[in-house]
């Protein structure tokens, strides 16, 4: 009997993405994400392919979740705000 995950992929987003942010893609590493979502390697591998999934689907998750005015909007106003 398969069991139940105790964790959904928008709770692993949530907790992952200010890694992404604070570090950078290559500054994060996959031991970081599995401290900070509380989901073990092979939950996550199960959920995402790889660390690329996981940025991207972070990317994703932040973008339909912010205002898309907020992302540009922010000062200063420009590029380094994406």
């Amino acid at each position: 009997m398969a069991r139940h995950k105790k964790y959904t992929r928008e709770h692993v987003l949530e907790k992952v993405t200010p890694l992404f942010w604070a570090a950078g893609f290559s500054g994060t590493g996959m031991r970081a994400i599995e401290v900070e979502s509380g989901v073990n390697k092979s939950g996550l591998y199960a959920e995402f392919a790889d660390k690329d999934d996981i940025f991207v689907a972070c990317l994703a998750f932040y973008y339909a979740t912010q205002s898309p005015t907020h992302l540009l909007a922010s000062e200063p106003l420009g590029w380094d705000n994406v």
